[in-house]
């Protein structure tokens, strides 16, 4: 759990990612003060919910529970905002990508983070079957051994 100036500092760092490398390499080091961590998992940018402003109140809300219940969870939070202005960037640079899944979010950013060693535990959020990064996700843990644990709808309306 960080403390809000540690946080603050997090945001900034994030803000000032040129790519998704950069984040990659910030994520990865957060990671790293973890023994064993828990991530949530869900939709954000597809399916869910059906916004993207939606998904990420029902993401953040699961984040804070778990955190306040007293798990080790390396929270997205500061990196979302970042993450959509890469997302903007990476479709703007080809037209063609105008619609599609922005790719290096899981190929680059996810998948340093996973590789670092230090998941241990995936919380998904109801809906996540709806949303490619999720599934892209869950395949993921499963290949890499890491528990998965799915929280209930009634849960998530509890929340918001």
């Amino acid at each position: 759990m960080h403390h809000d100036s540690d946080l603050e500092k997090l945001r900034q760092e994030c803000a000032e990612a040129q790519n998704f490398e950069e984040l990659a390499d910030i994520a990865v080091r957060e990671m790293h003060k973890f023994e064993a961590a828990e991530v949530v998992c869900g939709p954000v940018s597809t399916g869910g919910l059906g916004t993207l402003e939606k998904n990420l109140q029902a993401f953040i809300a699961v984040i804070h529970m778990l955190q306040k219940e007293g798990r080790p969870i390396f929270s997205q939070e500061p990196y979302e905002e970042r993450i959509a202005e890469l997302r903007v960037q990476w479709r703007a640079e080809d037209p063609a990508r105008a619609e599609a899944y922005c790719m290096p979010i899981l190929d680059i950013l996810y998948t340093r983070i996973f590789d670092a060693g230090r998941v241990r535990k995936g919380w998904f959020i109801p809906g996540w079957e709806s949303s490619f990064g999720a599934r892209w996700e869950h395949a993921k843990f499963k290949k890499l051994g890491v528990e998965i644990e799915y929280i209930s709808p009634e849960k998530i309306k509890e929340l918001l």
